[in-house]
């Protein structure tokens, strides 16, 4: 397991239209990404709005793949939430289950 980044993006359209995602690279080479991938989810709300996402936050975490799973359990979206982790929430809910993700450690063994 690699150490590395859970992070939210925020749409300037809209400051409750966020994504919530992970990687173990630099959180801007996927913001970069998610700016221009016409494609994805993120990539099509760019081109529609002609507005980029903006790092809202991003914590260092020891498994990055579950700390993003915690934070969509944490939340009250979690059986709603898209396939490519974009939803509209509050920004109090957004602080509230990512401060629960930064706590959550590494992935229990099977």
């Amino acid at each position: 397991m690699k150490s590395g980044y859970l992070y939210v993006l925020e749409h300037p359209s809209d400051s409750n239209l966020v994504k919530i995602g992970h990687t173990t690279r630099n959180p801007k080479e996927a913001l970069a990404q998610h700016n221009s991938d016409y494609t994805k989810l993120t990539g099509q709300i760019v081109k529609e709005t002609g507005r980029k996402w903006r790092l809202k936050e991003c914590v260092s975490v020891p498994d990055p793949a579950y700390a993003k799973a915690v934070f969509w359990e944490t939340t009250s979206l979690h059986a709603f939430r898209g396939k490519e982790d974009v939803s509209r929430m509050q920004q109090d809910e957004v602080r509230m289950c990512l401060d629960v993700a930064k706590k959550a450690g590494t992935r229990p063994p099977p």
